[in-house]
């Protein structure tokens, strides 16, 4: 792939958009989905019709509007914010569970007794000491509190 066009062109849409966002003010969703079009049209137009690195254009992108952050109206820019980590945990979750399926369609055939016993005694684990310390953190906290 040809990564010098990817900056260029995360440069050239962060302009655009912070051009977009400062002439909006006080428009919540407008904001948002400015924020929300443009990533999503920098990555299709880097890898589909430039045959550039959409990783690097939205990077790019994401540093061009972070370092323009006061395009966004001081009022909204806290509600951007979340709702960008809302969509970033969404799609963490997503992945994750299509990567668990794929997984167990893979090997489902060859799983054993074994194999069932350790998965069992992991989960169990894992949640004994997640338990564990959410208890001794808890126990903690009142005693420091008294």
């Amino acid at each position: 792939m040809f990564t010098f066009g990817s900056p260029i062109l995360g440069w050239m849409l962060g302009h655009m958009a912070i051009n977009c966002l400062t002439r909006v003010y006080n428009e919540p969703i407008v904001e948002i989905m400015i924020t929300l079009s443009v990533a999503y049209s920098a990555y299709i137009l880097a890898e589909d019709f430039f045959k550039v690195s959409g990783v690097l254009t939205l990077v790019t992108l994401g540093i061009v509007m972070a370092a323009h952050k006061e395009s966004i109206t001081p009022e909204v820019e806290e509600l951007v914010h979340r709702f960008w980590e809302i969509l970033a945990y969404l799609t963490n979750t997503i992945i994750f569970f299509l990567v668990g399926m794929v997984i167990i369609i893979k090997a489902a055939g060859s799983v054993e007794r074994n194999d069932i016993f350790l998965i069992t005694a992991t989960y169990i684990g894992v949640n004994v000491f997640r338990y564990s310390v959410l208890f001794f953190s808890i126990q903690t906290t009142i005693s420091l509190v008294k």
